[in-house]
């Protein structure tokens, strides 16, 4: 087995780009396994951050309503994260809001943001696991936590691609952090925004 510990960090931030620079490699083909696809990038993170935070848990600490957070850590500093996974295969739409219509999320012209507001958060469908659905539970999470919103997916185009890249999930105090890391199909190669 080859060697995962990503060694101590002085930010979750610097752990987790390590973690997923050491994933690179392997991501492409593991986004298109759909239904586990999240779960093993859990373990390995679990695997390659539980060395330097014995605390470090998957599915552990409780947001509300009886569902936990995917990723609590305390070492450099109190932390919860949800991580979203999104493959070429499978429901984008549903994965962005828990409905298949995305017209609220898409700009008026490509380059135009589309800011999060009450309308779109009130169209998010609590049953279906999406994205929104875990930026309001990580929204609404004690500000005692970092909080991290890990989106993992394949460079993605048309509606879809759109509607995600027109909206900011930005480091506001009030927000949770973003971490959004897309992986070419073959290549492997990333690109990452904040």
């Amino acid at each position: 087995m080859r060697e995962a510990h990503v060694g101590h960090h002085s930010t979750w931030l610097d752990a987790f780009r390590s973690a997923f620079d050491g994933m690179a490699a392997d991501l492409p083909v593991v986004l298109n396994a759909r239904g586990c696809r999240e779960g093993w990038i859990q373990a390995e993170l679990f695997r390659r951050l539980s060395p330097s935070d014995p605390a470090f848990s998957v599915n552990f600490y409780s947001l509300n309503k009886g569902k936990t957070a995917d990723l609590y850590g305390e070492i450099p500093s109190r932390m919860l994260a949800e991580l979203k996974v999104l493959g070429t295969e499978g429901f984008y739409n549903k994965n962005l809001a828990g409905c298949s219509n995305l017209s609220l999320f898409l700009p008026a012209k490509e380059g135009d943001r589309v800011d999060l507001c009450a309308d779109h958060l009130a169209v998010v469908v609590d049953a279906v696991d999406s994205l929104l659905r875990d930026f309001g539970r990580l929204k609404s999470a004690s500000e005692s936590f970092e909080r991290y919103l890990i989106l993992v997916l394949q460079t993605t185009v048309g509606q879809t691609g759109l509607a995600r890249r027109s909206v900011p999930f930005g480091s506001r105090p009030t927000r949770p952090r973003s971490i959004i890391r897309e992986y070419g199909c073959a290549s492997g190669e990333s690109v990452e925004t904040n």
